[in-house]
């Protein structure tokens, strides 16, 4: 098996807000909620239809755009210890609408 070079998502050509609708789709698809690892399985999906692998910097970097830039703009609720994982707020739900040009996801 070829072993594919391995970058962030920004390498891959992923800006830090398409990278937040990966993730943001992955959370939908699962029902609104996911795992940490359910988001870099879908990040991964998209790299190595690149013809990458997904660095552990660009795990880190996804991290990142979850903990920081999703939650401050109101798409995921932040991180609660008693209810672990990623949950989609109903901001994210119209973003995501608009950025599909849907009327519901």
């Amino acid at each position: 098996m070829k072993h594919l070079r391995e970058v962030t998502g920004s390498e891959a050509g992923l800006s830090g807000d398409e990278q937040i609708r990966i993730a943001l789709r992955r959370i939908i698809k699962r029902g609104g909620e996911a795992q940490m690892a359910d988001l870099y399985d879908a990040l991964e999906t998209y790299v190595q239809a690149q013809g990458f692998s997904l660095s552990l910097q660009g795990r880190a970097s996804l991290r990142r755009c979850v903990n920081r830039d999703a939650i401050t703009l109101g798409y995921i609720e932040p991180h609660d210890p008693n209810r672990p994982g990623w949950r989609i707020t109903p901001e994210g739900r119209k973003f995501m609408e608009i950025s599909l040009g849907r009327t519901s996801v």
